[in-house]
């Protein structure tokens, strides 16, 4: 969707939403289905078990602090929406097996219907905040590649990959964003985010997390809900669905990563909208053809790909949530707004329930600077409203331009320090400050930092190669 050719299209209307069957599990297995858009898998795991979180400054020189990054000024707001020439690169699910494993293309659970009041058990067990980190610890970063050679390979142009200013998580551009635009009462959290530059130019921004789950607070409905409305596509098994587009983000040139909590049907697809038994995905895991991606003389970690599922529109994306009927006077859009636009998501589904009973299901479209809004309730459709959000849209795309503006700061100390692990630094946000602290070296003397690449060697070496355009730039 390009805000270029539609300056006003991010608004919306309501209607209901989710993800695919809860399942219980076996101990620390991750659920067929759950990434509810962040990428995370459910688990069941004893919150006993469960190893604390890792210190925010592990691995980091914190003898001095290299640099404080201010916040840029707020711009005026842009004439065009700041996100423009958005196109799809990559998609992947991740599923269980011994192994690393991916579905490539894969697809996002599909959204169906259901006829409310139902009732659900709340959230439990434990989910995983990020199943690229807890699948592939050491190159989170690395399946965006991955599935996007195994894209590139059939059907599609390669990337220009030194063309890219940035490749990144959305995760990381919103925790930015909150930086940047805090909530109102509400304090920013701390985060961290490791930067390192390949070759001229790019921004590899990676995620900070932890490997191991987080264990739900037993009060909330999200994953239920998710699980509940939402069923798995044919003979594409998934613990979670990931997409990766491109788009230019005012002077940028970005790529850009993002869990997806489901997708409209196809008018022509015929899917059923009932969930598929683990049986039956199991059965269609062993009927598709899984190939390594990592041949023995490189030292990539091997992920194993499997050929099925669909390339999904953008515009058929939806971002599914679910809300206490006790708090839905208290809806972010500051939270949801950006979170929506920075991954050109078009649609937004919502669960309002009542101690887990559901009683309403809201649609929101984003069709440009209001939003068209729609309810549910006991199964009767009730008319569209418009909710006007024009002033959130202008404000987004302010806050979307100082992001940007953030982003070029950051290039140009990267660029400074020089690529490689070497000249790799971190942001750290403690109490609200954003600090910029170097990679611990390694005492021996030899120049490597303790935390190693962001991504292997043959990897980095696809940026080395500048485009015409850098030559003549």
């Amino acid at each position: 969707m390009s805000s270029r050719e539609q300056p006003s299209r991010l608004n919306f209307t309501k209607t209901r939403g989710r993800g695919g069957r809860l399942r219980p599990d076996n101990g620390n297995r991750f659920y067929l289905h759950g990434s509810r858009g962040r990428g995370g898998g459910f688990a069941s795991r004893p919150a006993h078990d469960l190893p604390l979180e890792p210190d925010l400054k592990e691995g980091l020189d914190t003898t001095t602090i290299i640099q404080k990054i201010p916040a840029p000024p707020c711009p005026k707001a842009p004439e065009y929406f700041p996100i423009d020439n958005v196109k799809y690169v990559a998609s992947y699910n991740w599923v269980e097996a011994e192994k690393p494993t991916m579905v490539v293309p894969g697809s996002p659970a599909i959204w169906t219907e259901r006829t409310v009041p139902f009732t659900l058990e709340p959230d439990a067990g434990s989910v995983y905040v990020d199943q690229n980190t807890a699948r592939l610890s050491q190159y989170p970063m690395l399946p965006l590649f991955t599935a996007a050679d195994a894209i590139h390979d059939q059907d599609a142009a390669p990337v220009d990959w030194p063309s890219m200013d940035v490749v990144t998580d959305r995760n990381g551009l919103r925790k930015f964003l909150r930086w940047l635009d805090p909530s109102p009462g509400r304090a920013v959290r701390d985060f961290r985010i490791d930067v390192q530059l390949v070759g001229t130019k790019t921004l590899v921004l990676s995620r900070w997390e932890s490997p191991t789950p987080e264990v739900n607070n037993g009060r909330s409905f999200g994953h239920a809900f998710e699980a509940a409305m939402t069923c798995a596509a044919p003979d594409c098994p998934s613990s979670g669905h990931q997409r990766v587009i491109t788009y230019d983000m005012s002077n940028m040139k970005m790529i850009v990563r993002f869990g997806v909590d489901a997708c409209l049907p196809s008018p022509d697809s015929g899917v059923a909208t009932t969930s598929t038994d683990d049986s039956d995905l199991t059965d269609a895991l062993n009927r598709v053809n899984i190939q390594q991606t990592s041949a023995p003389t490189t030292t990539s970690p091997t992920i194993n790909i499997v050929r099925a599922g669909t390339q999904v529109p953008q515009d058929a994306l939806v971002e599914v949530v679910s809300r206490s009927v006790y708090y839905l006077d208290q809806l972010d859009w500051n939270e949801l707004y950006p979170q929506l636009a920075l991954s050109q998501t078009p649609a937004l589904r919502m669960g309002v329930h009542e101690r887990g009973e559901f009683k309403e299901l809201r649609e929101w479209q984003l069709e440009g600077a209001g939003t068209r809004v729609a309810t549910r309730q006991s199964g009767t459709q009730r008319g569209a409203d418009v909710q006007d959000l024009s002033a959130q849209h202008r404000e987004t795309a302010v806050q979307i331009v100082r992001l940007a503006r953030l982003l070029q700061d950051v290039q140009k100390l990267a660029i400074a320090r020089g690529p490689g692990p070497a000249g790799g630094f971190s942001l750290v946000c403690e109490g609200g400050k954003l600090h910029v602290y170097a990679r611990k070296m390694d005492e021996g003397g030899d120049g490597k930092s303790l935390t190693g690449s962001c991504l292997p060697p043959e990897v980095v070496a696809r940026f080395e190669t500048r485009t015409d355009q850098d030559l003549d730039a």
